[in-house]
């Protein structure tokens, strides 16, 4: 007997993501600090994720990790004392503060259209019937 099973699948995610690296285990100027450090160098990442590799202001990096723009100032210096977040003067009043080895670790090389273009030639031998969860054991998102 088929069964047509029915998923309320919900507002699905999407925003930016960045590459971690599994040898980042391995890394002994990340590793040999603190693990509330890592844990916020690993936030400090997300967030830069949004700006291209650079760091918001203070105030903001503080809203987002949920704690004092005093607590935040502290953090960025152990930061860059471990060679993890590279500040310049770009304006030569304002720090810019970015995350070290950003660019080389988050390249832009590979993208996905190419894989798109295959999955999308593949699925148009799929009926829409087929597509729809009409009683064959296919599931549908009830959005």
């Amino acid at each position: 007997m088929k069964q047509n099973i029915s998923v309320d699948c919900g507002k699905i995610k999407t925003g930016k993501w960045f590459r971690v690296y599994a040898d980042d285990l391995n890394d002994a100027k990340l590793q040999t600090l603190p693990l509330d450090v890592r844990w916020a160098w690993f936030n400090l990442s997300c967030l830069a994720a949004e700006h291209q590799g650079r760091l918001p202001e203070i105030d903001q990096i503080a809203f987002s990790l949920r704690t004092t723009a005093h607590a935040i100032e502290h953090l960025i210096g152990i930061l860059i004392g471990a060679g993890l977040i590279v500040q310049s003067w770009g304006d030569g009043r304002t720090p810019a503060l970015q995350m070290a080895g950003w660019a080389r670790r988050q390249y832009v090389g590979d993208t996905s259209t190419s894989r798109v273009r295959k999955f999308r030639a593949r699925k148009r031998g799929v009926t829409a019937s087929n597509r729809n969860g009409n009683g064959d054991g296919n599931v549908s998102c009830n959005a």
